[in-house]
């Protein structure tokens, strides 16, 4: 008779849970490289910083739709542009009611420039239809269902459930993380992607500092390791670092002989000067007229009337740099051509209501930073651009023809 063998499973003896488990592994001396970051960003002055101080009183809802917002505009933007946009918004009111009232052009005009703005426009809308249908005009609670809304990615909602619940479920891993966390051998293998960067940091790192990486990391990438030309020289864990072990200081330039007075001296010795008659004259406060403070070595008109301005919250007049002074010519705000700022100044005190003379100045030095610069005015993206005189003879310059690429034999 043919029988088949029975099937004999193989029992092992318990070889010790050391032998069970995979050791974790983790990088080399990360809790001194982790201590040095943190006395590298003692002093939080990166952008990523900007509005993190922010005392201003809502409500617990509306502070975390603010979160979820700033999150949703900062993609593709920078720091200084997002906060400037979000602080309009707040200005602006911004809730899930008033955001769904507001028209798509309004909210487009509150959020310019951030990268992508008008679909972000539209992301937002859809956002905060959700919000009111589904979460009662909150924000959801996971991060799945944070992912679901249109325009938010694992990174946003990981800094969302931090920062707006205070409920740290995972590292919100960006570009700069993404990064330094590759140079600093922070992975055990090559991490492609953001996400898988995640994924290695939260396999070692212990819990109680994933909400504190971000900003550590992100902040240190924009001020010291940078994504072209990192200041190897300058950071602490230079000796710990395997991209800070193999960095050479670049062979330095030749300095050109310095000229006999240059404008550092000259303010150096105005300052002197200043903080002497400032002792003498005010009990060290600062004068309070704008004519006190022009007889101040060093301070015109300009830096007068923004001093009374931001000092003394005593707007005075209009504090117009070279930046005010061109876009109220190309804008055609001045009834006849102004040759000086000064000029510029009174030709705009003359119609402009006052309760908008501390605000113009900042919007037009912003505004010719980034839009109306001196050379090249980015005509073609800006919102007056069929109002503004400079906009309507504006055209755009021709694309350049790509001739193909001729196949070598």
């Amino acid at each position: 008779m043919n029988r088949k063998r029975t099937k004999i499973t193989p029992q092992y003896e318990d070889m010790g849970d050391e032998k069970k488990c995979k050791e974790i592994w983790k990088p080399e001396n990360w809790e001194n490289v982790f201590e040095n970051l943190r006395k590298m960003r003692v002093i939080r002055n990166a952008p990523c910083d900007l509005g993190k101080s922010d005392t201003s009183k809502f409500s617990e809802k509306e502070r975390r739709f603010h979160c979820l917002v700033a999150l949703m505009l900062s993609s593709q933007t920078k720091d200084e542009v997002n906060h400037a946009a979000v602080t309009r918004l707040k200005e602006h009111g911004l809730t899930v009611e008033n955001i769904l009232k507001t028209s798509d052009e309004k909210l487009g005009q509150l959020i310019y420039p951030v990268g992508f703005w008008k679909t972000k426009v539209k992301f937002v809308k859809e956002a905060c239809q959700v919000l009111k249908d589904e979460y009662d005009c909150d924000i959801p609670r996971t991060v799945k269902d944070l992912c679901n809304l249109k325009g938010v990615g694992p990174k946003m909602a990981y800094l969302c459930m931090s920062s707006a619940w205070g409920e740290c479920v995972g590292i919100g891993v960006d570009t700069h993380v993404h990064r330094i966390a590759a140079r600093m051998g922070w992975t055990e293998k090559e991490c492609k992607t953001p996400e898988a960067t995640r994924n290695a940091l939260e396999s070692w790192l212990p819990q109680d500092r994933w909400r504190e990486v971000n900003i550590l990391l992100v902040g240190f990438g924009q001020q010291i390791c940078s994504p072209i030309g990192p200041k190897c020289g300058e950071c602490l864990n230079k000796d710990l670092c395997p991209t800070g072990q193999k960095w050479t200081p670049s062979p330095k330039k030749k300095t050109p002989t310095p000229k006999k007075k240059t404008l550092s001296k000259y303010k150096a010795k105005y300052i002197k000067e200043v903080v002497k008659v400032l002792k003498e004259q005010y009990d060290c406060d600062i004068p309070r007229s704008v004519k006190d403070l022009c007889k101040l070595k060093g301070v015109g008109p300009k830096m007068a009337h923004i001093c009374m301005s931001s000092a003394w919250n005593e707007p005075s007049g209009i504090g117009v740099d070279t930046h005010v002074h061109r876009i109220a010519g190309r804008l055609g705000w001045t009834q006849k051509e102004c040759k000086t700022p000064e000029a510029t100044r009174i030709a705009l005190e003359t119609w402009l209501p006052r309760d908008l003379w501390v605000e113009i100045n900042w919007m037009l030095v912003g505004f010719g930073q980034e839009m109306c610069r001196p050379v090249g005015p980015r005509c073609g993206e800006c919102l007056n651009k069929d109002i503004c005189p400079t906009g309507k003879n504006w055209v755009p310059s021709p694309k350049k023809k790509v001739s193909p690429k001729k196949k070598v034999n």
